[in-house]
């Protein structure tokens, strides 16, 4: 169950890395090595959902955080800005902690190499939550895999206040590219 958290993690993260429209149209390349992959395994394949799920037989894994991973380093796309914001990280952590602090670390560690990945694309996270992060990584006694990210303590926003930060957080993004807009 603590490698299926963290497996779900990053399934979830692929999976709206490919609902992105800006995202699917950069990444061709690594669309035609998924496909020719698909092939191998297509014997192995012991059913498919209406709902465009995949089932794959027992012995057989996809390991989402190298698909993330891979995803990230293929896109060529024009635009090559990818803002990830994960709400409630910390406790999504805290549930890893809960089953196994060796999975957690291994879980923070990724996270981390996944920040860091070295491509042309600037790929930045915001990880919100309403506990601090510092908080539950101490647990691990493992700062250091988290000494990249900065703090930032903001206060609940009013509608209309949170309406003005998104605007001006996009302004910069817009001066680049005039039809920027968050989805």
């Amino acid at each position: 169950p603590t490698r299926r958290s963290s497996d779900l993690f990053f399934k979830k993260l692929f999976n709206e890395l490919l609902n992105d429209q800006q995202i699917i149209k950069g990444i061709k390349g690594y669309l035609t090595r998924a496909s020719n992959e698909v092939k191998k395994y297509s014997s192995r394949i012991t059913g498919v959902s209406l709902n465009g799920s995949v089932d794959i037989g027992v012995n057989e894994r996809i390991d989402y955080y190298y698909e993330c991973t891979e995803l990230i380093k293929n896109f060529e796309g024009n635009n090559k800005n990818i803002l990830v914001i994960i709400d409630e990280y910390p406790d999504a952590l805290n549930n890893i902690i809960k089953n196994d602090k060796k999975s957690a670390t291994k879980f923070l560690q990724q996270n981390r190499d996944f920040r860091g990945l070295t491509s042309d694309v600037n790929l930045q996270f915001i990880y919100t939550g309403s506990t601090g992060l510092k908080n539950i990584v101490t647990k691990l006694d493992r700062l250091d895999l988290i000494n990249d990210l900065n703090t930032i303590q903001i206060s609940p926003l009013k509608k209309d206040e949170a309406t003005l930060l998104i605007q001006r957080l996009t302004l910069g993004f817009q001066e680049d590219n005039k039809n920027f807009e968050i989805t």
